[in-house]
């Protein structure tokens, strides 16, 4: 015979039955919960799977569902409307695309689209070391953030909690988070084993879903380095740094150690094309004043960010500036001493900025006469003999002179 509290508590679970069918919002551990059951407005769209509310319905009436046909319309199903509201609640999983009316008694119809979501959910890389960052991009038909749950074969709730930040727990080995058409998915692979991992990405309340993999390779396999020793630039001008990619889509490069040459910029690149290199181009004319303007890169390789430790009041001097590289994205663009202290095997190298020298260049003597006010003027006059190569600027008298080109 029940105790108090056995008889206690199935009062309670009678009553939350009750409430589930009067009230319709009571939502049972790992079922959905009052606002996956939308109110829908007239001529809405639905994505199937979606549980949605019709309103407006007489309480406890019949309330049909027909689909919308080329020669009319078809009968589905019938409803009873909640005896107290008047509400009918639809689930659309089982429901095929297309559009549909709620048809009470006394003429109250609501009519609504079921469409599929769509989703696909793709690793920027498929394979990525231990440490690094992995960004899966979002595509979706849905226009507004929805949420997805993510499970992983091999992971832990906690370990999947880990990869993808911000993320909330559900249930035991499912991750929650909002996803955006258009806008990335962080995941961080720090302290995560190695090996093949199938990422399924659901919808919550619609039936899309999608998986990606991804392995994840000793992060001892992955490195950033310099293919030179030295990288010799004239001051003011650009220079050309070549990285190195090996098992690594991101690299961090500081130029300069502001403790030791009172400079730095901070840069993270990415091997897009993944053609295992990244060139890097430092404008040492620009360095100092703005650091988006200081650097690019060349085609099929993308400038993450970048940042100053200081900013210069003039040119970068000339001299010798560390230049350290380490793979991954993963210290912040502000501070990069872990760059600078643990940079990867191969990861150091030198800009050297030197003087520049005008000692290649030509001398070119002409009258005051001559018309130069273009680069064409100036071949055809060196065609014509009308320019002169010499070094010596003559004055006959007070009037005339002569003129010097450098070229």
């Amino acid at each position: 015979m029940p105790g108090p509290t056995s008889k206690t508590r199935a009062v309670a679970l009678a009553a939350l039955m009750v409430l589930s069918v009067f009230g319709g919002t009571i939502a049972f551990a790992g079922g959905a919960v009052a606002a996956s059951h939308p109110a829908v407005s007239n001529n809405e769209v639905v994505f199937q799977g979606q549980i949605i509310n019709a309103t407006g319905f007489g309480p406890g009436n019949a309330v049909n569902l027909r689909r919308k046909t080329s020669s009319g319309s078809q009968f589905v199903k019938q409803y009873t409307a909640d005896s107290t509201t008047g509400n009918v609640t639809v689930d659309t999983s089982d429901l095929s695309a297309g559009t549909y009316s709620l048809n009470g008694t006394g003429g109250n119809s609501i009519s609504f689209e079921v469409a599929p979501q769509t989703l696909s959910v793709d690793p920027a890389t498929t394979t990525v070391s231990q440490g690094n960052y992995d960004n899966f991009s979002v595509s979706s038909n849905r226009g507004t953030p929805f949420p997805v749950n993510i499970t992983a074969s091999g992971l832990s709730q906690d370990q999947l909690h880990s990869i993808f930040e911000g993320s909330s727990r559900v249930g035991s080995d499912a991750v929650q988070l909002n996803a955006t058409s258009g806008v990335d998915i962080p995941a961080n692979f720090t302290g995560i084993d190695t090996g093949s991992y199938n990422f399924t990405v659901s919808a919550t309340h619609t039936t899309a879903n999608d998986t990606a993999q991804v392995t994840v390779q000793s992060s001892t396999s992955a490195r950033a380095t310099f293919p030179d020793n030295v990288y010799n630039v004239a001051q003011g001008d650009m220079a050309n740094i070549t990285i190195d990619m090996q098992n690594t889509k991101y690299a961090q490069v500081a130029i300069g150690d502001y403790a030791n040459s009172n400079f730095q910029q901070n840069v993270t690149v990415e091997d897009a094309n993944g053609d295992g290199k990244v060139y890097l181009h430092f404008n040492t004319f620009a360095a100092g004043k703005n650091a988006s303007a200081a650097v690019s890169v060349g085609s099929g390789d993308t400038l993450v960010n970048t940042s100053l430790e200081q900013p210069l009041t003039g040119i970068l001097d000339t001299g010798d500036y560390q230049l350290a590289v380490k793979h991954g994205r993963d210290q912040p663009i502000g501070n990069f001493s872990e760059v600078l202290n643990n940079p990867d095997n191969g990861g150091l190298s030198t800009l050297y900025i030197k003087s520049r020298s005008l000692s290649g260049s030509t001398g070119w003597v002409g009258s005051p006469d001559t018309s130069l006010t273009s680069a064409s003027d100036i071949y055809s006059a060196v065609s014509d003999g009308t320019l002169t190569q010499g070094n010596t600027v003559a004055k006959t008298d007070g009037s005339t002179s002569q003129y010097v080109l450098q070229v």
